[in-house]
C-alpha cells in the first residue's frame, strides 16, 4: 500500500462512521470479533507515520472487512442527504451537488467494487440540468401542519 497515511484515514473514518459496527462487535461475547476490532486500531495506530510501511497483506483482511460495510452505510447516508434536499440545499448546496452525483454500486462484492473504483470518474453523474431540474422540484419546504377545521358550536340539549 502506498501511503500509510491514506490507510490511517480510512481505518479512523470507518471507526466513526461504521461507529455501530464497532460498538456491537466491542460488545460481542466472541473474543475473535473484539480481537479483529483491536487489531484494526492497533493498525491504525501502527501506521501513522510516514516512516512505517504496511504490506498490502496487513491491508488486506481490514479493507475486505470495512470496505462493503462503508460503502453501504455511505448509501445510507446518502439517501438521508437526498430525503432532505430543502436543507441541504440552504446550507451547503455544493454538498447536495456532489451526493446527488455520487452513485455507489448496487451489489457489493469484490469485483464489482473493484470495478466501481476504476470507473468512479465515469461513473459519477456530470453536473447537469437534471440536477437543477430535480432540486427545483424538491427545494420547497415540507407544509406546515394543517390546523384542524373549526368544530360547530355545542348546542345546549336540556341536560
Amino acid at each position: 500500500m502506498p501511503d500509510p497515511i491514506l490507510f490511517q484515514s480510512f481505518l479512523e473514518n470507518c471507526k466513526t462512521l461504521l461507529w455501530d459496527w464497532y460498538q456491537a462487535k466491542l460488545m460481542s461475547s466472541d473474543q475473535k470479533d473484539v480481537q479483529q476490532v483491536r487489531t484494526y486500531a492497533a493498525l491504525a495506530r501502527k501506521f501513522g507515520s510516514e516512516s512505517d510501511e504496511i504490506t498490502n497483506q496487513d491491508a488486506q483482511e481490514p479493507l475486505t472487512t470495512l470496505m462493503p460495510l462503508l460503502i453501504k452505510q455511505l448509501g445510507e447516508y446518502r439517501g438521508r442527504v437526498l430525503a432532505a434536499p430543502y436543507y441541504w440545499s440552504q446550507h451547503n448546496p455544493q454538498y447536495l451537488s456532489l451526493v446527488y452525483r455520487t452513485t455507489f454500486p448496487e451489489k457489493i462484492d469484490h469485483d464489482t467494487l473493484i470495478d466501481w473504483a476504476d470507473h468512479y470518474a465515469e461513473r459519477m453523474r456530470p453536473p447537469s440540468q437534471a440536477f437543477s431540474i430535480w432540486l427545483a422540484r424538491s427545494r420547497k419546504p415540507a407544509a406546515p401542519p394543517s390546523k384542524k377545521a373549526p368544530r360547530a358550536p355545542k348546542t345546549k340539549t336540556g341536560k
